[in-house]
């Protein structure tokens, strides 16, 4: 039987890493990036692995 993979923990967990790394990355060089840029970029990459993901 092969493994399950459950798309939107795969999403909503690489949303939440994206952001946060991002946001750490905002606080380490003390930029004033807006936290909804910062909310976007973390879509964009969390879209870009779930289509990696259903392309396999």
């Amino acid at each position: 039987m092969g493994d399950i993979l459950y798309i939107d923990i795969v999403f909503i967990e690489n949303l939440f890493m994206n952001y946060f790394l991002l946001y750490l990355l905002k606080r380490l060089v003390r930029s004033k990036v807006p936290n909804w840029r910062l909310i976007l970029s973390a879509l964009v990459g969390a879209l870009y692995v779930l289509i990696m993901v259903l392309c396999q």
